[in-house]
């Protein structure tokens, strides 16, 4: 079964990008990319998001695994209150090594 998905995707001069959020599990994805695909970042992104939604053939040619992990304390320089519009504030906390928000 299908599920919703949240997403936006964009580009420009060679770069490429997706957002992505499952409302229902309440895990998000950003892949950036600095090369321009016909998938695009937005393939991979979506089946990270959802393991049922197959990676393009392009796009499987080879396993595809994380460089290296994040310190969890980086997260900590994006914590805080971001104001996105007069009325609109998005609070960013981190909880172990994800990002949770309100």
């Amino acid at each position: 079964m299908a599920r919703d998905l949240i997403w936006h995707n964009g580009g420009t001069g060679g770069y490429r990008t997706f957002i992505g959020f499952d409302p229902i599990a309440r895990i998000g994805i950003v892949v950036l990319s600095n090369a321009g695909t016909a998938a695009g970042p937005d393939d991979i992104g979506r089946h990270l998001l959802d393991g049922n939604l197959r990676c393009s053939r392009r796009q499987r040619r080879r396993e595809h695994e994380p460089r290296s992990l994040v310190d969890p304390q980086v997260f900590d320089r994006y914590v805080g209150r971001y104001q996105l519009a007069p009325t609109a504030i998005l609070s960013v906390t981190r909880e172990d090594s994800h990002f949770s928000r309100s």
